[in-house]
C-alpha cells in the first residue's frame, strides 16, 4: 500500500526529471522559410534609392553580409577614420570621400534581426573641411524597417516589425542656435 509521503516524493521526482529533461534538451527553432518574402512585403512601399552608395548597391539589394562588410572595408580605402586636411578630388572617388564632411561605413550586425547587417555612416570630421570650425558635420539619417526575432513558437522563430534611424551620410551645416532672453546657446 502506497503512503501519501511516497506519492509526494514520486511526484517531486517526476517533476524534477521532467524539468531536467526540458532544460537540458536544446530547443531547436528554425527561421521561417518565407522570411525573405515577409520582409519584401514589409518594405515594398518604402523602397528608396540611396544615392550615397555606388550604383551597383544603390537599390539596396546587397546580396549578402559579405557585400556589406566589403563596402564598409572599401570605404576605408580612401583614408583612415581621421579627418583629412582637404577634400579628395577625382571622378572615381566616391562622394563619401570627396565630401567636405567625409565619412566611412561600419557594418552593424545583429543575428536576431532580418536583414541582419546594415551599413552605418560614421563621420571622419567634427567640423566641415575648410570651414574655420564654424560649420559642423551633420548626419543624414534614414529610417529603415526590419524584422526582429522575438520568440520561438512551435519550432519557428516569430518576428516583429521594427524600425531604426541609421546615418547614411554626412553634410555640412550651420549650428542650431536657441535664443534665450539672456543669451544665445549653440547646439550641434
Amino acid at each position: 500500500m502506497e503512503t501519501p509521503f511516497f506519492n509526494i516524493v514520486s511526484a517531486v521526482l517526476f517533476v524534477m526529471v521532467c524539468m531536467e529533461t526540458a532544460l537540458g534538451a536544446p530547443l531547436t527553432c528554425q527561421v521561417p522559410s518565407n522570411l525573405s518574402l515577409q520582409y519584401d512585403k514589409l518594405v515594398q512601399y518604402n523602397k528608396t534609392i540611396n544615392f550615397f552608395f555606388p550604383p551597383s548597391l544603390a537599390d539596396g539589394q546587397m546580396t549578402s553580409n559579405w557585400d556589406i562588410t566589403k563596402m564598409a572595408h572599401d570605404s576605408l580605402a580612401y583614408g583612415t577614420t581621421t579627418c583629412p586636411l582637404e577634400t579628395m578630388k577625382g571622378a572615381d572617388i566616391p562622394v563619401y570621400a570627396r565630401s567636405t564632411c567625409p565619412w566611412y561605413y561600419v557594418a552593424s550586425h545583429d543575428p536576431q534581426r532580418y536583414p541582419s547587417t546594415y551599413l552605418t555612416a560614421k563621420p571622419r570630421c567634427v567640423t566641415c573641411i575648410g570651414s574655420r570650425g564654424d560649420l559642423d558635420c551633420i548626419p543624414i539619417t534614414q529610417t529603415v524597417e526590419y524584422l526582429q526575432q522575438i520568440e520561438c513558437v512551435n519550432g519557428l522563430y516569430r518576428y516583429e516589425r521594427r524600425s531604426m534611424e541609421i546615418a547614411v551620410g554626412y553634410t555640412c551645416g550651420g549650428r542650431r542656435t536657441v535664443n534665450n532672453t539672456s543669451s544665445s546657446i549653440d547646439y550641434a
